[in-house]
Order: structure tokens, then sequence, then C-alpha cells
């Protein structure tokens, strides 16, 4: 089994990795393309026609933050 990317083709936006075999019948959704997947292959990430780039990493808002401690707060 190897892993297996299926990018979203207008875009080239990678929507989902699965676990493929490679030769078992398969055909994508309509609008779909499936690539074998490297260590890059992300959902969320691109595929640019000869390579995966990964999502840039977004950082959470201060507020987001805050919200997270109130609505986990840690016992004392």
């Amino acid at each position: 089994m190897g892993r297996y990317a299926l990018i979203i083709t207008a875009s080239g936006v990678v929507d989902n990795v699965i676990e493929y075999d490679g030769t078992s019948p398969f055909t994508p959704p309509t609008g779909m393309e499936l690539r074998e997947a490297d260590a890059n292959a992300e959902p969320g990430g691109t595929w640019d026609g000869s390579k995966f780039v990964r999502a840039p990493v977004v950082e959470p808002t201060r507020t987001q933050i805050l919200m997270q401690e109130v609505m986990n707060p840690i016992a004392s």
C-alpha cells in the first residue's frame, strides 16, 4: 500500500491523502486526480504540476489562544 493524494484538478489543492495499492480499480471523483504522494502531500497543500507544496502554518491569533484558555481552564 502506498500514499496517494486526491487533488482538485482546477486549483491543485490536495483534498485528501489515502492509502491505495496503485493497481485496484479506482476512479477519482469528477474534478479530481490521483497522484502518488510524497512526504509533503497533505490536505490543504498544493500540487504545482511537478511537486507537492505543504500548506503554510498559520499561527493562532491572541483571541484564539485566550478563548482556548477560557474554554479549557487548567485546574489549580
